[in-house]
This record gives C-alpha cells, structure tokens and sequence, in this order.
C-alpha cells in the first residue's frame, strides 16, 4: 500500500486517532510520519517506556563504592549483572533467568502471580475434554443405532471405543 500523503512510498506506519467517536485511521511511508510528528512520538515512547515499566518491579540497587566489581554475581554467557537488570528491566540473555533465578523468583511471582506455568497446556487439556466428550456423545448415538438395527458387532465396537475414551483414551485418534 502507498503513503496517503505523498503516494509515492511504501506506507509503513499505521495511525489510528479516535477523537469524539470518530475513528480516522492513515498509511504513511517513515518521511511523511516523520514530517506529521508521528514517529517521535512513537520513538519516545517506545525508547523510554519498556526499561522504565520493568524496572519499576526491581529495586533501585545503588552501587556501593565499598563493592569490589569481582564479587558482583555476573551472568557468565553475557556479564550481565543483576544491579543491571535491577535498573534496565531488561535480561541480557537466556541465560540469565538461571543465573539470577533466586532474584528473579519473587518479582516473577508478582509480576505474574504464579511462578509455574499454566497457559496454553491447561487450554489445550480443556479443549481435548471437549472434543473426547463430543467425541463420546457421537459414539454413544451410533451405538443406539446399531443395536435399533440388530447390528450387534458394530455395537460391540462402538461400546468398546466409548469405554476407552472414558478410561482416558486418545481422543485424537
């Protein structure tokens, strides 16, 4: 899509403005944004905003001049220390979360709430209890058919797949 100011770039900045309940919504290339005062704003915000909203669950450490640099706890892949994570907000590296795991602990706790994770995992649990009840309650109306026709085997097979979905069978299969 071109810029609807100039026509002529790739528009690759999205603004939305709602005012009163009136939405407006523009395309623009990066030196058109730039020349409406868009992207500073956005830059601003962006640069600035991340470091401070993660830093604020850190304490503020304040190096002390008493401190020797060698005893200060480092990550050994990236060197970060944890008075620099306490002060960006930011890790340096995987790693880290290991390195400063016992610091790390308690602010992840409040952060979030929990410290084990329960996302998608109890999700999908949900979803495959719906789909292996969907799954029984079709099963169970096949096998009402089946005998209503005197077709005993087919009944036997459907009984036997409903008694193994409820054991805790596969339900994708």
């Amino acid at each position: 899509m071109l810029c609807q100011v100039c026509g002529k770039k790739n528009a690759n900045v999205h603004v939305k403005q709602i005012v009163n309940d009136v939405k407006t919504e523009m395309m623009l290339c990066e030196d058109c944004a730039q020349n409406l005062g868009v992207t500073s704003a956005i830059e601003e915000e962006f640069n600035s905003g991340f470091g401070d909203l993660f830093g604020s669950f850190f304490p503020s450490y304040v190096a002390s001049p008493y401190r020797l640099d060698y005893s200060v706890s480092r990550c050994e892949k990236c060197g970060t220390s944890f008075e620099d994570v306490s002060s960006t907000g930011k890790l340096g590296c995987a790693n880290c979360y290991k390195t400063f795991y016992d610091e790390l602990l308690p602010y992840i706790k409040r952060i979030h709430g929990n410290t084990k994770h329960a996302g998608k995992v109890a999700l999908c649990a949900r979803a495959c209890a719906d789909n292996c009840k969907s799954k029984i309650e079709e099963l169970q109306i096949k096998l009402k058919r089946a005998v209503e026709n005197q077709e005993f085997e087919q009944a036997a097979v459907f009984r036997d797949e409903i008694k193994k979905l409820k054991d805790g069978g596969n339900c994708d299969e």
